[in-house]
């Protein structure tokens, strides 16, 4: 299950079907870009992303696609890592 939470709303809920691995592909192609981002985007035109460090989370590839591909997300894992 993914659900983003704020002070100005919650996302729909979505579930992943039993047994699907949540790899760094499967959470940018199938939960991040078609689902979440367009729900949290109804909520706010500017917003912070935070997010736990599940490897899928904080797969390079997710990094990358959070800070460079959607400018307005700020992703406290990312600054961290780019600080580093």
């Amino acid at each position: 299950m993914s659900v983003g939470v704020s002070a100005l709303g919650t996302t729909s809920i979505h579930f992943i079907e039993p047994g699907v691995k949540v790899n760094g592909h499967y959470y940018r192609e199938d939960l991040l870009m078609p689902k979440l981002l367009p729900d949290i985007c109804q909520l706010s035109d500017f917003y912070g992303f935070q997010q736990d460090s599940a490897p899928a989370h904080r797969a390079r590839e997710t990094i990358d696609l959070l800070t460079m591909d959607i400018p307005k997300v700020h992703t406290s894992y990312a600054l961290a890592t780019k600080q580093s």
